[in-house]
């Protein structure tokens, strides 16, 4: 699935996942588990499958979690600005589809 064709009205109990254009970053966005005034949030992988990042599905451009599970979460600023970009494209795209 392509960042451009995000456009479920309906997502699935397991979330909708695809890749970024770099071939090595995945994401998974859930709407189930959410936090109040959060429409969905988004799951980045690295190629090895580690999760790097949450997003809130909230605001403009959505707002990153600093740690999950335990687990500390990479900074925007940590992210390379192509993927970074993608992720940014992918959460504005989200949040104007998902209602």
């Amino acid at each position: 699935m392509s960042i451009s064709s995000l456009t479920p009205l309906l997502l699935p109990a397991k979330g909708v996942t695809g890749k970024f254009s770099d071939g090595k970053h995945t994401f998974r966005i859930d709407t189930h588990n959410l936090s109040p005034g959060e429409k969905f949030h988004a799951h980045i992988y690295n190629a090895r499958g580690k999760e790097i990042a949450v997003i809130q599905g909230r605001g403009t451009n959505g707002i990153w979690r600093p740690s999950h599970r335990g687990q500390t979460l990479l900074k925007p600023s940590e992210v390379g600005a192509e993927l970074r970009t993608d992720i940014r494209r992918l959460i504005r795209n989200a949040l104007n589809n998902i209602d």
